[in-house]
């Protein structure tokens, strides 16, 4: 090979002047890793060479006129082999000498003019390069790649411009075949110059790649590094490309994948310089095969988070926080960076996998728990080995619960974990008045059961210290019943604030606002009453209030469900007979479930609402220490009284305040009005009240420490011991292992395996909880009795099925088979679930009413309603009974009523249509599609008697809020009629003691012969409910509106039904003997 080519190789290896106006368009660096002589003259590569005699001549691209193509020209002549072992002589990579016996580059294949291929790339020697197919012709191949020598590697083909044929590269190390071009059509950007031909060097690879995508953004492109090659041990050539480059080849067998990927043939060569230790860009393809992005949002490459970005990500999950709030944390932090919150959730699940470190939920859990020194146990299925129960305890909450053991107030709350099982949080109080966590328990039901496990655990901590004095629950049943199992002698009482909520949801909708504030005064005028007799005085005077308002059925519903049987758990006449310390609500549980679902999501795993836990209850720690520093070094100016002079640092500041108050409020009040404290603050919190400190004060004494409750007076975390608390760990071991000898073999290793498993949580067999279904908190008495009602259901079927209607089979009452719920998630167990299986109420015992007692059990008329089967419909025929036509009744087979928020009747042509009520607002927004897509007609149907009333109408549709309306838009017959008859293609009645009629779709002919119908009736003067018709019922009249503005073929409706309106016609109007031959229209009502 000529010196001619190993002079100019790298330089000019492209000029226009030797190989034709395309071959510039093209170019594309190629850099050996040959070993180059430092002595070596370097070339100049702004120079031009002109190649010697001996070299083959490459001619250039013939020029095509305006109107027609170039000829064909012969095929172009290929360059010669590369010379094996020859020395080389080019300035790259000068570092490299010490690896003789390198090749040198083949000579590339010369460019074929238009027409004509392209010529092949010469043979490169031994280690060396392959020359470059040459850029074949219009509708021809381009040249093929030379053979590489022994550890080179191929040449690169060069693709054809116009079409998608191109030549094979050539073959790599032994044959292998190289990289093959992809042919795509050239995006020209609008733009001049190349941003990326910059002759200035970066000092690392990292300047360069920043400035590469820095660069790109700012045009509109993403740049990414397509792959990198290490010369001498180090990186020395990087290939940058679009990161649309390249094609997809989706693997995905479950989830729809796609890509940006088209085969963008941007490409960029950084190359290292090792003489400076510098790095050069070269541009091998400038031009993009695709339009800029309009934001860059949507390349994932650039918005991958930097470090400092993941280590905010890092310390901010491990703080428990959710991921739209680190999302908007970290735009605060970082605000020129592009991300959205999905990158965020990915990068936080991806976090806490880590954490997990491929252990199952369980086993994180344990290892969590056991790390952090928690009291925990779990409750599995013994057949299945699957976890029903899960009890822990902080450390930090046995020290104080067992320095603060006397109040306890418990509740459940749901949507807590991933599982759908309730969440109990058990919760105590300090002097300071400072809540704290107790303990937490996973649940799989709300039993009596699970209830009794949780508070013997808790129960357990308290070894030789006081049990609790007071526990307030909600009127759970099953709670109360264990928790008077658990702790007998603790005082029960019921919390006041889930009370007054349960009468606000069933009475207060027949109150206005005014009336209903006075009766809820009325309300805990009586809860207060100080006495017995107080409580009877009170009771009768909001009796007599409420008859005098014809409102005997709220007391009916306060007096049987709450008054009853369990006044003496909530109102003051017997509660304050116990100290309770002024806890009469949950609502310090209440918070700390609100707490916590500031850091937990309904999916959230154990372990993560362990550590949420962690965090809760060490803040909790913190401020409970905090307050009772205070209270014994800080004096308060409020209590700066004489009579306080020897409390201050001695009790909590909590109990100084209500000693404040009791004197600045009480005195003056029993000194004005002459009257008795009732020795509440005395009775219900260990404190002196009213009566006590005006004999304090006219005798001239002050209050004593032991006159103060011993609750009040601690201001530490040590434990409240009775007797001192010693472990003998050497007998209790003793006993284990004489415990275990006396065992078999086989119950040894099982015994050893479980006691490994506390030590070891992660070699743990347990599985995870099961996940429930269909859980949305405790159901109401409404939902209990519906269940009831379709066990009946079912059990009747069952029996009329297997063993025929008059078959005697015995079988359990629903309400002995099925036991009341007290969570969504009861699934009865096997023992439930057979015939005759009976469950013990878990209702403590009442004493039977005798106003109630006597009363005989409504039940409905079945020669009324002969279809209706079952007492689900009870309520409602007892309500609309009444407000349905006669000639109706014996031809509905249901009633549903709906929720009366002003889209009733939109929820009662859901339920007719298959849907729940809940789907109303589809049925107004087809409604409205109906209504904008035949504008012309339906203007002109409803403004035919008055102009306006299709705005009028189209505005009583439209509703964009999930609140209830106003009258203004209320569902409006027949206009409405008219549209969902036409929306559905269906039949419509609409009922009502008023008037009747019959709406078919307007324009449109019946499609089924037996086609759907709705029936609405319309109740009260202003509700719709939902009714079924069975059977050849009669149909009321045609509304005159769609007789009016029918089209010829929807008469076809009118036309099939005309015996069912016949009948309904002469059962409304009967046929006198003058008038038998006499036959009326349809169409017309007779007034």
């Amino acid at each position: 090979m000529s010196s001619f080519w190993k002079d100019n190789y790298f330089g000019n290896r492209y000029s226009n002047d030797t190989w034709g106006s395309n071959a510039a368009n093209e170019e594309e660096e190629v850099v050996s890793g040959v070993p180059v002589n430092q002595e070596t003259q370097l070339p100049d590569l702004n120079k031009t060479p002109t190649p010697p005699v001996d070299e083959p001549n490459y001619p250039a691209h013939q020029v095509c006129p305006d109107y027609g193509y170039g000829y064909e020209s012969p095929y172009v002549q290929q360059s010669g082999y590369g010379v094996e072992n020859a020395p080389v002589d080019e300035p790259y990579y000068p570092s490299q000498q010490s690896y003789p016996g390198y090749g040198v580059y083949g000579d590339e294949g010369g460019y074929g003019s238009y027409s004509g291929y392209g010529g092949d790339g010469g043979y490169g020697g031994e280690g060396g390069y392959s020359g470059y197919g040459g850029y074949g012709g219009y509708d021809r191949y381009g040249g093929d790649g030379g053979y590489s020598g022994y550890g080179g590697e191929g040449g690169y083909s060069v693709y054809d411009r116009s079409r998608d044929e191109v030549g094979y590269g050539g073959y790599e190390e032994h044959g292998g075949y190289g990289y093959e071009s992809r042919n795509t059509s050239l995006y020209e950007p609008s733009t001049p110059g190349n941003p990326f031909q910059v002759n200035e060097r970066f000092m690392s690879l990292t300047d360069l790649k920043n400035w590469v995508q820095e660069t790109g953004k700012d045009n509109g492109y993403v740049i990414v590094t397509r792959r990198s090659k290490n010369i001498g041990g180090t990186t020395g050539m990087v290939w940058l490309v679009c990161d649309r480059s390249g094609e997809h080849r989706s693997k995905a067998t479950v989830r729809k994948a796609g890509s940006k990927k088209i085969g963008c043939p941007f490409s960029l060569l950084a190359i290292r310089d090792v003489m400076n230790d510098t790095w050069e860009l070269k541009v091998d393809c400038a031009n993009h095969n695709h339009e800029p992005t309009t934001s860059l949002l949507g390349h994932a490459f650039v918005r991958r988070f930097t470090k400092a970005e993941y280590k905010l990500l890092e310390q901010l999950t491990a703080q428990n926080m959710e991921p739209r709030i680190i999302f908007q944390t970290l735009r605060k932090q970082f605000p020129d960076s592009l991300h959205v919150q999905k990158d965020v959730q990915n990068a936080v699940q991806k976090i806490r996998a880590t954490i997990m470190d491929g252990k199952n939920p369980i086993q994180a859990l344990e290892s969590l728990l056991h790390d952090r020194r928690f009291i925990y146990d779990t409750r599995q299925d013994p057949k299945t080995d699957v976890v029903t129960e899960i009890f822990f305890v902080h450390p930090y909450s046995i020290t104080m619960w067992r320095a603060f053991p006397h109040v306890m107030l418990i509740d459940a709350t749901y949507k807590t974990n991933l599982y759908n099982m309730p969440f109990v949080q058990v919760v105590g109080m300090t002097s300071t008045g400072k809540s704290f966590c107790i303990a937490h328990a996973v649940i799989c039901k709300e039993r009596r059961g699970n209830y009794v496990w949780v508070l013997e655990r808790i129960k357990s901590i308290l070894h030789e210290c006081m049990m609790p004095r007071v526990i307030v629950t909600d009127r759970e049943l099953a709670l109360i019943n264990a928790c008077s199992k658990v702790f007998p002698n603790a005082k029960r009482l019921l919390c006041h604030f889930h009370i007054q909520q349960n009468i606000a949801r069933k009475c207060k909708s027949g109150f206005d606002k005014e009336d209903w504030g006075k009766f809820m005064s009325y309300w805990r005028t009586l809860c207060e009453s100080s006495s017995e007799a107080m409580y009877k005085y009170n009771l009768e005077k909001m009796y007599n209030r409420l008859v005098v308002a014809n409102r005997e059925s709220v007391y009916d519903y306060v007096y049987e469900n709450w008054l009853k049987d369990y006044k003496d758990m909530f109102v003051y006449a017997w509660t304050d007979k116990c100290r309770n310390f002024g806890q009469r609500t949950t609502n310090r549980v209440e918070s700390q479930h609100a707490n916590l679902k500031r850091y937990i999501t309904r999916g959230s795993s154990l372990e993560r609402i362990a550590r949420c836990i962690i965090d809760i209850v060490e803040t909790q720690y913190d401020e409970i220490q905090k307050s009772f520093t205070e209270s014994i070094e800080k004096t308060m100016n409020h209590h700066r009284h004489r009579m306080l002079d020897n409390l201050r640092g001695k009790v909590s500041h909590e109990a100084l305040d209500l000693l404040e108050k009791e004197l600045l409020r009480k005195m003056d009040v029993l000194r004005k009005l002459i009257a008795s404290c009732g020795c509440h603050m005395w009775l219900s919190k260990g404190l002196p009240c009213a009566c006590r400190l005006e004999n304090y004060t006219r005798t001239g004494r002050i209050i004593q420490l032991d006159e103060i409750d011993v609750f009040w007076r601690k201001l530490d975390l040590l434990p409240c011991k009775l007797v001192d608390e010693e472990v003998d760990i050497v007998a209790e071991l003793n006993n284990v292992r004489q415990h275990l000898e006396a065992q078999s073999p086989v119950q040894q290793k099982s015994m050893l395996s479980k006691i490994k498993a506390v030590f070891t949580p992660k070699s743990s067999t347990k599985k995870p909880p099961i996940v429930q279904q269909n859980t949305r908190g405790r159901p109401t008495s409404k939902k209990v009795q519906e269940r009831l009602d379709e066990a009946a259901r079912l059990d009747q079927a069952a029996r009329y099925s297997s063993c025929g209607e008059d078959s005697n089979v015995i079988t359990a009452s629903p309400k002995h088979r099925y036991d009341l719920p007290r969570h969504s998630s009861y699934v009865p167990s096997e023992g439930s679930r057979g015939t005759g299986s009976f469950v013990k109420s878990e209702k403590p015992k009442m004493q039977p009413n005798s106003s109630t007692s006597s009363k005989k059990k409504e039940t409905r008329d079945d020669k009324v309603f002969p279809l209706i089967k079952g007492d689900e419909h009870l309520l409602c025929i007892k309500r609309f009974k009444n407000q349905i036509p006669s000639e109706f009744r014996s031809y509905i087979s249901r009633i549903q009523d709906v929720t009366p928020d002003g889209h009733c009747g939109y929820r009662s042509v859901a339920v007719g249509l298959g849907f729940t009520e809940h789907a109303w607002p589809n049925i107004r927004r087809d409604l409205l599609l109906e209504i904008d897509h035949n504008k012309p007609r339906w203007k002109h149907v409803f403004e035919t008697y008055n102009e306006g009333d299709f705005k009028r109408i189209r505005k009583s549709i439209e509703w964009h809020s999930v609140k209830g309306c106003d009258q203004s838009h209320w569902m409006e017959m027949s206009q409405v009629g008219l549209l969902i008859a036409q929306r559905y293609n269906i039949v419509l009645h609409v009922l009502s003691i008023e008037w009747s009629s019959t709406i078919f779709p307007l324009t449109d002919a019946p499609l089924d012969p037996r086609p759907q119908a709705i029936t609405l009736i319309h109740v009260h003067g202003g509700h719709f409910i939902h009714a079924k018709l069975e059977g050849d019922y009669p149909m009321p009249l045609v509304n005159p509106m769609w007789s009016a503005h029918r089209s010829i073929a929807a008469k076809r409706w009118e036309e099939m039904y005309t015996p069912r309106l016949e009948h309904y016609y002469e059962l409304m109007h009967p046929k006198s003997d003058r008038d038998k031959d006499r036959e009326p229209s349809l169409n017309v009502i007779e007034d």
